[in-house]
């Protein structure tokens, strides 16, 4: 009698423990895919066609993504990530049937950890080299640029946002994929 009451208990508090998928959850990591891989290229979208032109004293000057190594890194690692988003969904499909190999569970976290991770480095590079672009460094006599280029930081800073937004529902897949598997 114990026993069956724990494992009534046990099934109450990790519902897709029972052996059967949970159409419900495979729903919403499909979904937040989906979503990941729409703001990576958003984020791409908006790096590229920044692009801005000043004239001072007579010269023009231009700002764009592809001066920077940091934001063509930046475009490369949304990229990786927005092409692996699209290209999982099939597999995923394949994770919510029980007999799947738990192998495959692992190999498709190991990959999305490896896209979390490549992320958060393009991340990091951009966001370094906007903070500069936009406050300097008065020790290595850099200037800021961005009251000059305000178009173009403010798409980069836009861009930003949005491969924020990817990675956070990036990480959030990684959470519901861990509580899964621990369960």
């Amino acid at each position: 009698m114990a026993t069956d009451q724990a494992k009534i208990s046990q099934q109450e508090a990790c519902p897709i423990s029972n052996g059967k998928p949970n159409k419900t959850l495979f729903i919403f990591q499909l979904f937040l895919r989906l979503i990941a891989a729409i703001a990576s290229l958003a984020a791409i979208f908006i790096t590229i066609t920044s692009k801005q032109t000043i004239t001072l004293f007579g010269a023009p000057f231009t700002a764009k993504y592809s001066y920077s190594s940091a934001l063509r890194f930046f475009v490369v690692a949304n990229g990786i990530a927005a092409a692996y988003s699209l290209i999982s969904l099939p597999f995923v499909c394949l994770l919510k049937y029980p007999r799947c190999n738990p192998r495959f569970h692992f190999f498709v976290y190991t990959i999305d950890l490896m896209m979390l991770c490549l992320l958060m480095a393009g991340l990091s590079a951009a966001t370094a080299i906007s903070y500069v672009a936009k406050n300097g460094d008065e020790h290595s006599g850099w200037l800021p640029i961005c009251n000059t280029f305000h178009r173009f930081c403010s798409r980069t800073g836009v861009a930003l946002v949005f491969s924020y937004g990817s990675f956070a529902v990036s990480f959030l897949l990684m959470l519901l994929f861990t509580n899964r598997q621990r369960s």
